[in-house]
């Protein structure tokens, strides 16, 4: 009896098209009465397993002139996303399930061959070649990698990986039927998303680098003529939550600033740096609003002497005119300990310096 070639397309040809990657393969088993592990298989795996479908159906494989009855077995699945972790897991379930039903081949035809000797002469030892075709078909890349970047690195991959069939349009991505293809595409995805963070990294430091005098240093600049203001504006509470929501504006507006490729990271920094002491300055205030001899005694009418006192404890770690007692005297040791925590940070990281420049210099002199 005739049997059907090997099937050229995917296997899901017969679907409708769908928005997620589908993945697909395609083994062989030799058998020279393929129609009993087709029906198995079939009655085993009519519905889907594990979001993956199963055919069999019977076929002829010629390898060296010979000729082998075989039973090919095709299973896809849709991935959940395009995301390669995604595409990785999918792959997975494919070959769990292919696996499993190798495993059933195995069982069938050691029943087949308990029914008798005669019968078993006719039935070879189950034997399952290798992995035959596969394919993918599904958007890839997403828009941060154009047609003809993909285009450019699939040809550069050619002699090293199975892209001869390739095909990259509008977003969407189509490989196969050579074995191996699958793999080799979330290999040649990995590489091109790192190349491609790598180019943003540096496109960012060599349009910052262009940038060193950028304006928006301002935005570190304008909470320190905030603090200066505030000598001319006497302590209120409507004063003193306005002067914070002006921080605060600030700080999320270098926030904001740092996401553009042209703003150095310094703006961001000098602004958190600022802010420390204007936080702080603001406590103070708060302090003094409610308890009028916390920072002094008498009080303080000015809001501007409320961040002087953060200045002091900030900059000159503690040296401060006047006494601080109550609230105040909490939240000044608050800040005296983050100040020391930092400035022994900044000891260590330079420490840790030092040592790897001693240990490199002493690798070259050994080397010498």
């Amino acid at each position: 009896m005739a049997t059907p070639p090997l099937r050229g397309s995917p296997p899901w040809d017969t679907y409708r098209p769908s928005q997620r990657p589908r993945l697909g393969r395609r083994y062989l088993m030799v058998a020279q009465d393929p129609a009993v592990i087709v029906q198995k298989i079939s009655d085993t795996y009519s519905n889907e397993t594990r979001g993956v479908h199963v055919n069999a159906y019977a076929t002829e494989y010629e390898t060296r002139n010979q000729v082998w009855f075989t039973v090919a077995v095709e299973l896809w699945t849709e991935a959940i996303s395009s995301e390669l972790d995604a595409l990785d897991q999918a792959l997975k379930s494919i070959e769990e399930v292919a696996a499993e039903v190798r495993m059933l081949a195995r069982s069938v035809y050691s029943a087949v061959r308990a029914l008798g000797p005669d019968y078993s002469r006719r039935v070879d030892e189950t034997r399952t070649h290798p992995l035959e075709a596969e394919w993918l078909d599904g958007p890839m890349f997403g828009d941060s990698v154009s047609s003809d970047q993909v285009g450019f690195f699939l040809s550069a991959m050619a002699d090293s990986e199975p892209f001869a069939s390739a095909a990259y349009e509008s977003g969407r991505l189509r490989v196969g039927p050579e074995s191996g293809s699958i793999a080799a595409t979330i290999r040649a995805a990995r590489r091109l998303e790192e190349l491609e963070r790598t180019n943003r990294r540096l496109r960012r430091q060599v349009q910052q680098g262009r940038s060193r005098g950028s304006p928006w240093y301002i935005l570190a600049l304008a909470p320190l003529v905030l603090m200066l203001l505030a000598w001319a504006i006497p302590l209120g509470w409507v004063e003193a939550a306005l002067f914070l929501g002006a921080f605060l504006a600030l700080l999320a507006a270098a926030a904001l600033a740092n996401r553009r490729p042209t703003v150095s990271r310094g703006v961001l920094v000098a602004a958190v740096s600022v802010f420390f002491l204007d936080a702080f300055g603001s406590a103070f205030a708060f302090s003094s609003l409610i308890e009028p001899d916390s920072l002094a005694k008498g009080g303080i009418t000015q809001l501007g002497q409320a961040y002087l006192v953060s200045t002091g404890l900030g900059v000159g770690a503690g040296v401060v005119a006047g006494e601080i007692s109550g609230a105040a005297k909490v939240i000044a040791n608050i800040q005296i300990l983050l100040f020391a925590t930092f400035v022994g940070g900044l000891v260590v990281a330079a420490a840790r310096v030092i040592l790897r420049m001693d240990g490199r210099m002493e690798t070259l002199r050994d080397g010498l």
